[in-house]
């Protein structure tokens, strides 16, 4: 998991781009094992916006299947599928 985290002021930023850019809700699931995501709707557009965000901060994201849910890693651990 992610050894860095994304801090409040980050997330309430993140939040708010994600709300005002793509209509549609970024929720937070902080958890002991690191920081995963959800959002309300999904799209190409969003999900490079959310990998170019979090690319800037040293972390990479691996999305499930339907898109709508994510959790961040260290960019040098990110998995193959």
């Amino acid at each position: 998991m992610a050894t860095r985290t994304i801090n409040i002021t980050e997330m309430t930023d993140l939040k708010k781009a994600v709300s005002e850019q793509f209509s549609t809700v970024l929720h937070y699931h902080g958890s002991c094992g690191g920081q995963n995501f959800s959002v309300d709707s999904s799209s190409e557009e969003l999900r490079s916006f959310l990998e170019n965000y979090f690319s800037e901060k040293g972390l990479s994201l691996s999305f499930s299947r339907d898109g709508l849910r994510f959790y961040a890693m260290s960019a040098r651990c990110k998995q193959t599928s």
